[in-house]
């Protein structure tokens, strides 16, 4: 005989593995404190990456500014205004990204923990078949 709290059950896993659940039984193998600093590391590296960008612009600007002459007391100034301020939007840019990892790998967590309390009671229901 179908158990339909069975098929239920299997459809709502189903529905989970295939939609966000392989991310996340992914990101929750880490350590929480272990996940967030690997997602800081890599986006600030991006960041890095970025404003270091935007500086080499700045710093061609000021160049092609001045007539291609380099007045490298000029770059110093502007340079170390820019690393002040490249290291307050780092600053905050890692703290959106550690409160961002964090909500969402509690979220991943739950949803780990509901998925897994799912295929316990689709084992518990084997059983049940099994003993009858």
């Amino acid at each position: 005989m179908i158990n339909k709290k069975k098929i239920v059950q299997m459809s709502r896993a189903c529905v989970y593995d295939s939609g966000n659940g392989s991310r996340e039984k992914e990101m929750v193998k880490y350590f929480k404190s272990d996940y967030i600093g690997r997602e800081v590391t890599s986006s600030s590296i991006y960041m890095i990456t970025f404003l270091f960008t935007i500086y080499l612009f700045k710093v061609g600007i000021l160049i092609l500014e001045n007539d291609a002459i380099i007045d490298m007391d000029l770059i110093k100034k502007e340079s170390a205004t820019y690393v002040v301020i490249a290291l307050i939007i780092l600053a905050i840019y890692t703290l959106v990204v550690v409160i961002i990892k964090s909500n969402e790998y509690d979220i991943a967590e739950k949803n780990v923990k509901k998925y897994t309390r799912i295929l316990n009671s689709i084992n518990k229901m084997d059983d049940g078949d099994k003993n009858e």
